[in-house]
């Protein structure tokens, strides 16, 4: 089964390309851009590219990603229309909101991509990808939705008949304290 969903758009160019001290960068005008990728690991089209000049001695560049669109989870950086990262060898995804510090001359990367293909909303063999989703019943709906610092695999319990929503469980037992009371006997 291939994919399908709603295209991951990449409609924004990096948010600054900022020139500094140091690095090697190659002096003149380069171009920079993102491309995401989903939780299938597909990535987008290659975004608006940003400029940034070096010169001698300012070789440094640090390339600030845009806000994520809905559905990603890592971005890919491109220098000059290629895939870029930190060397030859990590090209890899970075997580949305982290900047590429770029003090390389160009090294292009090994690692091939291919691009076009994420999605926002989608199914796949592979599971079922979304930012949030809706349950309803009974004329209610509930939103699950988060915002998440890492990668987790989470499991629904299917031995208890309930599924907790929130920190707190309601329980049906006598806790330590015995704030209800204590059972006495009764003497008989």
């Amino acid at each position: 089964m291939g994919n399908m969903g709603v295209e991951l758009q990449s409609t924004l160019a990096p948010a600054s390309a900022v020139v500094s001290a140091g690095g090697g960068v190659p002096i003149g005008t380069h171009t920079y851009a993102v491309a995401w990728q989903d939780a299938f690991g597909k990535t987008t089209a290659v975004g608006p590219t940003i400029s940034a000049i070096t010169t001698s001695g300012q070789q440094t560049v640090t390339i600030t990603p845009p806000a994520a669109p809905a559905g990603a989870v890592t971005v890919q950086f491109y220098q000059d229309g290629q895939l870029a990262g930190t060397s030859s060898n990590q090209c890899v995804p970075y997580p949305v909101t982290q900047a590429l510090v770029y003090t390389l001359g160009f090294v292009p990367c090994t690692k091939p991509t291919t691009t076009g293909n994420a999605l926002t909303v989608g199914v796949s063999s592979a599971g079922f990808e979304t930012p949030s989703f809706f349950l309803t019943g009974g004329g209610f709906k509930s939103t699950t939705t988060g915002t998440f610092t890492a990668n987790r695999a989470q499991t629904l319990p299917d031995v208890t008949g309930y599924i907790p929503v929130t920190s707190y469980l309601n329980s049906a037992y006598d806790n330590a304290t015995r704030a209800n009371g204590p059972s006495a006997p009764t003497g008989r």
